[in-house]
């Protein structure tokens, strides 16, 4: 028994299933109002998706205005381009449909319309003195979690950086959570969010600070993700496959979250070279999380045998670091094999040269390496990055 004391929160709303979106009307006239800015990218909009948020809305008699600019791994200037749209136009309400970038800048727009100055002024965690317009978040694929995390990641030009915002203020206000609205991914958007979700919950389940609440969640996202994120990849019109991953990104978005247990040291490692190698967020903590989890195997050796009972391993016959060390070769084999995804640095453009720079960016990501199972030194950083180029 561990006598630690735990923290587990999760305050956002969440409605499941199929046809969840079609609450977001009835929800936003539940939080008030008159005056909606729904925050969403070109592809739902091309796709339809963000059309109907906005019509249901407008049956409830909202007002609604679209701002459909939001772009992948969005930068700290868009970020402060609709700061200024929701200063100056009052909204009441901010809906988000789209994926994580979509949903981080929804959040985004909803603090900035209350907080004043920079974006910049707001990265770290607390800083956001005071609540936001209420917010409904509406995720249209399976991977990033943004839903019901206090988190919002953007990109820094400047430094070519992951930064981000946390605060209690982020947290949305309802989650629809429909999975009919990511059965139009393609297969390779299927794979890199897919792979994202996987990379909240082995990293959650990892974690120091993970409790016995986080564990029984991030486990069952982990069975979720292994068994139908295939299927999502190579059917992807098949409803029941889609469900289960939008069921599982969903939990993957609960235990990642700072508060509950968080990621470690793959997501440290994916920050020290996504931005600056422009390689989407996905993609990089595929290629990470199969090396650290290698990296960590040792402190992790029950926690791994579960991964790797998952995938099908018969492995109580095993010794323990053998049943653990399966865990490692299915998630690379996953990424790699299954779903076709990088698995080397090199493959995304990342020069050798880089590595020892890599591993010291990893290393000043302190939140996040603080949370990794062991310490990793200066020298078992670079080693990471050979292993990985």
């Amino acid at each position: 028994m561990n006598r630690r004391l735990k923290t587990f929160q999760s305050p956002t709303k969440v409605i499941f299933g199929i046809g969840a979106s079609e609450e977001v009307g009835e929800e936003a006239k539940k939080l008030g109002g008159e005056k909606a800015l729904l925050v969403t990218s070109p592809t739902p909009v091309k796709l339809g998706l963000a059309g109907k948020a906005k019509n249901l809305l407008e049956k409830e008699k909202f007002k609604v205005e679209v701002f459909d600019k939001v772009e992948s791994e969005p930068t700290l200037e868009l970020a402060n381009t609709i700061s200024n749209i929701v200063r100056e136009k009052e909204y009441d309400i901010i809906v988000g449909v789209g994926g994580g970038s979509a949903l981080d800048l929804a959040k985004v727009a909803s603090i900035m319309a209350t907080n004043p100055g920079d974006v910049k002024n707001y990265l770290g965690i607390g800083k956001v003195g005071k609540p936001g317009l209420p917010k409904i978040l509406i995720p249209t694929t399976a991977g990033t979690g943004s839903e019901v995390t206090q988190g919002a990641v953007l990109t820094s030009k400047e430094t070519f950086e992951k930064v981000g915002i946390i605060s209690k203020h982020v947290w949305a206000d309802v989650a629809l959570v429909d999975p009919l609205m990511s059965m139009s991914m393609p297969p390779r958007l299927t794979a890199i969010t897919g792979i994202d979700a996987l990379s909240h919950a082995v990293e959650a389940y990892m974690s120091k600070n993970r409790s016995e609440i986080s564990d029984a969640l991030a486990l069952q996202a982990i069975l979720l993700i292994v068994k139908n994120l295939p299927i999502a990849f190579n059917e992807g019109k098949n409803l029941q496959a889609r469900y289960n991953m939008a069921l599982a990104a969903l939990l993957g978005g609960i235990v990642v979250d700072p508060v509950n247990a968080g990621a470690c040291a793959g997501h440290a490692a994916a920050y020290a070279f996504a931005a600056k190698y422009k390689v989407p967020h996905g993609v990089s903590v595929g290629i990470t999380l199969s090396y650290v989890m290698e990296c960590n195997v040792s402190v992790c050796l029950e926690e791994f045998k579960n991964i790797a009972q998952t995938f099908g391993e018969k492995v109580d016959a095993l010794p323990l670091p053998q049943a653990a060390e399966k865990a490692v070769i299915n998630v690379r084999k996953l990424v790699g094999e299954t779903l076709g995804l990088p698995t080397r640095l090199r493959d995304v453009g990342v020069p050798s040269d880089a590595i020892e720079s890599l591993a010291e960016n990893m290393l000043r990501n302190t939140r996040l390496m603080n949370a990794n199972p062991k310490e990793i030194s200066k020298e078992e950083a670079i080693e990471l990055f050979r292993k990985m180029w």
